[in-house]
């Protein structure tokens, strides 16, 4: 594994976290090598958190969190959600639906902006307001929208059962503008004039739906100030380490298949219930995944 994170580095990785922990959380497996930032040489060291908004364990963990409070409420996963909260929703909503986001509930906002998916409080109200869901939704609203509605089923802030949920497990969470971490996309290579023309030929012919669009998905969004302060996911950070051993309490109804995987993370179990985590500073979903492979070998 070692070697493996040095190729990569030096191919144009920037910084690799990686952890492999048993069934009972106990750490099989630590790895830590190259920098926060493609900017900086700062070393990533293995206790260094990472936004966890950005990862793929942020929904999961959200909605297992969440779960818990409500349980803890009498509310199971089968209670009706839309007689409560949305009654103009058309058709049977549970509170499962909302936080597996099965279901989308409104169009997403017109004009949203970083900022505005920062904003937890406006994510909400614009629930109360917004025109039901239509079928169609740009990609960065989905999760905006499980996050809201999971706010509105606590009355309260998702950032506080997940907290709770990692200081149960006894692994440390903070605020993601504590981390050093500051996420980045490979470099093109310069001689490849033909790809950029292209690219720029792609950009112009977008409109500004599109656009928008682009920049609310961009992996890079989690690094703006609004996003690390946010309520959200986006505002919370944990190292794979924690994650890894918070993961494990995720229940299987939140966790589809052994393996998810996003251009920045990707974990991974095995029959043996061992778990591996993998946190990249600099977006590639292949190598994600092949060194959480490697790892449950």
């Amino acid at each position: 594994l070692w070697r493996l994170a040095t190729e990569a580095l030096q191919k144009g990785a920037v910084g690799i976290q990686l952890v492999k922990v048993d069934r009972q959380g106990r750490l099989q497996l630590s790895l830590a090598t190259g920098c926060v930032a493609y900017t900086s040489w700062q070393p990533l060291h293995e206790s260094d958190p990472f936004p966890l908004g950005c990862t793929v364990l942020g929904a999961p963990l959200l909605a297992a969190a969440t779960a818990k409070v409500l349980k803890k409420r009498g509310v199971s996963l089968n209670a009706s959600a839309e007689a409560l909260l949305w009654p103009k929703y058309s058709g049977p909503l549970t509170v499962g639906d909302v936080l597996m986001g099965r279901k989308a509930i409104c169009k997403a906002p017109a004009r949203a902006s970083t900022r505005m998916l920062a904003d937890l409080s406006a994510l909400m109200k614009w629930l109360e307001t917004a025109p039901a869901a239509d079928g169609l939704a740009p990609a960065w609203w989905p999760p905006a929208e499980r996050e809201a509605a999971s706010a509105w089923l606590l009355s309260g802030q998702p950032g506080d059962a997940m907290k709770d949920f990692f200081a149960e497990v006894r692994r440390p969470l903070f605020k993601a503008k504590m981390s050093p971490v500051q996420i980045s996309k490979p470099i093109m290579n310069v001689e490849s004039a033909e790809v950029e023309a292209a690219q720029d030929t792609l950009v112009a012919s977008l409109g500004a739906d599109e656009m928008r669009a682009m920049h609310l998905t961009d992996v890079c969004l989690v690094n703006h100030p609004a996003m690390r302060d946010s309520e959200r996911c986006f505002g919370l950070s944990a190292c794979a380490a924690s994650a890894a051993v918070a993961a494990l309490h995720v229940q299987d109804e939140f966790w589809q298949g052994a393996v998810l995987t996003n251009q920045l993370s990707c974990v991974k179990r095995n029959q043996q219930g061992e778990l591996a985590v993998v946190f990249l500073t600099c977006a590639d979903a292949d190598l994600a995944q092949h060194l959480a492979d490697v790892a449950l070998e």
